[in-house]
């Protein structure tokens, strides 16, 4: 009597051909497709799936190949606009050293993107470049430029190239009274953060504690930068640095900063415009606006620690909130201080503030104004966006 093992050892090892003929009907290369760009990344999430890839990538030819599917791609290509938007220069780094190609990738139609960092939803069909551009990332846009740099020069990339620097929105500029340039803010600006202010002054205010209309000017203010019925389109998308420069002016004077007057209004306003900037200039709040800017002043270059790299303040706590459902936090019981702590009472503006956060935003723009100079013959400045 035959055993199976000794009908095995007789008869050898499967074809390939017979293999192939009991794997007919069963197409593995369009289940690892499923696997990988379907179920992972809602099991363990976009990155944690990307780890997976690259080291699979590196044990044998036939995953090296698969990975260069362009279905891969479309999912590699999400993990970068979330590195993007996300701030996450490791990732950028690691997904374009791969597959620099897919800066030249058009992006999916409306694709969605939720921020893990200020928790806003995006819906994008503009370039990676686009998005750091009109998100002022200068950073990630001199990251960019470098894979840019990798790629064949064809006169399509370099205006390519152009087109999305130019979306860039330089800051109008005016001489004050001493003859300094300093940022122009639009009246929309103010007349925002305003109408709150107005609805609070209205109500009569105890221990700190806002009253239902103020509950519900602040509710309206939230939305509309952290709008739940639809997705920030970035061309619609009010300048959120210009908004803070705003506010950080309307409070700085302490009229609004008392410990019992409307200490939750301003951790609630000016915490919440804190909490949807970019992480690029996080870390520069989480460092400190007195360095930052006092290096700025003396012409040094400044230096960002670990923590501040890691977005968390001096203090220990995390700048942003860990999980967009979370009712504490920046921008609910807290703001940022201009020394990269919580705030005196969680809520104070001190003094001259503004003053140390535009000469951060004037430095970003003459560096990136310098940066598109060294880039394109002509620069061709956006309309300043003015929508609040």
């Amino acid at each position: 009597m035959k055993t199976r093992l000794s009908r095995q050892k007789k008869d050898g090892p499967p074809s390939k051909k017979a293999k192939h003929e009991h794997d007919a009907g069963l197409d593995i290369t369009s289940l690892y497709k499923d696997i990988f760009t379907r179920v992972m990344p809602n099991v363990l999430g976009t990155l944690d799936t990307i780890k997976v890839i690259s080291r699979l990538s590196q044990t044998n030819k036939h995953f090296c190949n698969f990975f260069k599917d362009p279905s891969v791609d479309v999912a590699l290509l999400r993990v970068l606009y979330q590195a993007v938007i996300d701030g996450n220069y490791q990732w950028v780094s690691r997904v374009l050293e791969a597959r620099p190609a897919l800066l030249l990738m058009k992006c999916p139609q409306n694709l969605i993107i939720q921020s893990q960092c200020t928790w806003q939803t995006f819906c994008i069909n503009e370039d990676v470049l686009t998005v750091a551009v009109l998100r002022k990332q200068f950073e990630m846009i001199k990251l960019l430029g470098f894979y840019y740099d990798k790629l064949e020069q064809t006169g399509d990339l370099k205006e390519a190239r152009k087109n999305a620097l130019s979306k860039w929105t330089p800051y109008a500029m005016k001489l004050n009274a001493a003859g300094v340039n300093r940022i122009v803010i639009p009246e929309e600006y103010f007349g925002f953060i305003q109408a709150c202010i107005d609805v609070c002054k209205e109500e009569i205010i105890a221990d700190g504690k806002l009253g239902e209309k103020s509950k519900a000017a602040i509710d309206i203010f939230r939305n509309r930068l952290l709008p739940v019925d639809a997705p920030i389109k970035l061309y619609d998308y009010i300048d959120v640095e210009l908004l803070l420069l705003a506010a950080y002016q309307l409070f700085e004077d302490g009229s609004y900063n008392t410990k019992t007057k409307l200490q939750r209004f301003s951790a609630q306003t000016v915490g919440l415009i804190q909490g949807v900037i970019s992480p690029e200039t996080a870390t520069i709040l989480c460092e400190g606006l007195d360095v930052v800017a006092q290096a700025m002043q003396a012409g040094e270059l400044p230096q960002i620690s670990d923590q501040a790299l890691s977005l968390k303040l001096r203090d220990g706590d995390l700048f942003y909130r860990a999980a967009a459902n979370l009712l504490s936090g920046l921008g609910y019981t807290f703001l940022c201080g201009v020394d990269g702590r919580k705030a005196n009472w969680g809520c104070y503006v001190e003094r001259y503030t503004s003053y140390r956060f535009e000469k951060v935003m004037s430095d970003k723009n003459e560096k990136f104004l310098e940066y598109y100079a060294s880039q394109v013959d002509t620069f061709e400045p956006s309309m300043p966006r003015t929508r609040a």
